[in-house]
């Protein structure tokens, strides 16, 4: 492999300053704080001026000087004495000291997922990684801290009793909020059970109460029929025996009349003309067409009213809180609105004739009821019913028909 021109100046500039190095240590074994890790693979122990953020290594001048210089490190982050992490991490082999394992540090950083976190900035609460450091992180803009030589202070820490007492109370928390929640719902479920039990109960009721006005109008029906029956059969009956009379004394009076039995003829003649008056009589008290009449069911308005007009059966509220319906808009509220008077005699004793009409408003329903306040008017509607508040030219500014679950708030207003 060959070296180019860079490499080589590379070479012989580390070499030199290298030598230096050594030579004003006098090549001994002088124990640092920090010291270089570069030199430190080479059983050279130097003090660290520097710090690679990108390799995570301290360094010596001369290291430090060059470690840019190759083209694989020329965008590697130094940081200088002041800035770089005043605790050695050890974690390679030396000669002079045992290193502690530092590999449990392997959690991705959420911005550089190809990077690990190695360190922390105490300025944004953030664990960040050797990228987050370069770009946004910077020493000159955040204090930041690499983990290793920080770590140590988490053992038994006051940070760390800390987070284990609001781990318990947040877990007691959640525990607490689940078995009450399951206490209100267990309650609620037996709720909504009485409810729908409350609601077949009702729906009986309104069955058995439906049933018994069924019964009483087909009874009026059935007493009619019955009664139409009886009658009919008094008449048949009644025809029937005046008939087999009147026959009967036909019969006789031909007889007679046949064989020239003027005496008896007369006789029978003026009983059958007697018998003729009384049966005359008896038919005038039977039961005529005119006597019976045909029926139709005309259904009671007031039910198929109610029937046609409620949108529901009733409604489920909350025990806790009763649904009140409340106007939109709170200009009406004060408004007292009077009982509805059908005539209103609005003359004076000044007036001469009586008030003529000068005005119209125009209103978009069946109008139910007027009311006026503070220049205002409330008008109720029905079909459907809804309640607005108008100006004296009739423009309507508010219209309160719904609450605000968007069930209808009158009925017949």
């Amino acid at each position: 492999m060959g070296i180019d021109l860079l490499d080589k100046k590379y070479l012989l500039n580390f070499v030199y300053l290298k030598y230096h190095s050594i030579s004003r240590i006098n090549g001994g074994a002088e124990d640092f704080d920090i010291y270089c890790e570069i030199c430190d693979r080479a059983d050279i122990r130097l003090p660290a001026i520097g710090y690679c953020v990108d390799c995570e290594e301290h360094l010596c001048q001369s290291c430090f000087n060059t470690h840019r210089l190759p083209r694989p490190l020329c965008h590697h982050q130094l940081l200088d004495k002041d800035h770089m992490p005043q605790q050695q991490k050890l974690h390679r082999s030396s000669k002079f000291t045992s290193s502690p394992q530092t590999g449990d540090l392997t959690k991705p950083c959420t911005k550089h997922t190809k990077e690990v976190i190695k360190f922390y900035c105490h300025d944004h609460n953030a664990l960040i990684c050797s990228v987050c450091v370069t770009l946004e992180h910077t020493p000159t803009s955040c204090h930041v801290d690499y983990i290793p030589d920080i770590s140590g202070q988490a053992l038994d820490s006051t940070e760390f009793k800390e987070a284990l007492k609001d781990i318990d109370k947040l877990i007691n928390k959640c525990s607490q909020m689940t078995s009450d929640l399951k206490q209100i719902v267990a309650k609620s479920t037996t709720s909504l059970n009485d409810a729908i039990a409350e609601i077949d109960k009702f729906r009986k009721e309104i069955n058995k109460r439906l049933d018994e006005l069924e019964k009483e109008v087909k009874d009026t029906a059935i007493t009619i029929q019955l009664d139409n029956n009886k009658k009919m059969k008094t008449t048949e009956t009644t025809c029937d025996n005046i008939n087999k009379s009147l026959q009967a004394s036909a019969d006789t009076l031909k007889h007679l009349n046949i064989n020239k039995k003027t005496d008896q003829l007369f006789a029978e003649l003026k009983i059958a003309q007697q018998l003729i008056q009384d049966n005359n009589n008896i038919i005038s008290q039977l039961q005529t067409i005119n006597d019976i009449d045909e029926y139709i069911f005309e259904p009671n308005q007031g039910i198929k009213k109610v029937l046609q007009d409620e949108k529901s059966l009733g409604t489920l509220s909350s025990k806790k809180k009763k649904h009140t319906a409340e106007p939109k808009n709170p200009t009406i509220v004060g408004m007292k609105l009077s009982t509805p008077i059908k005539y209103i005699n609005a003359k004076s004793s000044s007036d001469k004739n009586s008030l003529s009409l000068k005005n119209k408003l125009k209103v978009d329903g069946e109008c139910n009821g007027i009311s006026h306040h503070q220049g205002k008017l409330a008008v109720t509607y029905i079909k459907p019913g809804k309640l607005q508040v108008m100006n004296l030219k009739g423009n309507a500014k508010i219209t309160v028909d719904k609450d605000s679950n968007g069930g209808n708030i009158f009925s017949h207003p």
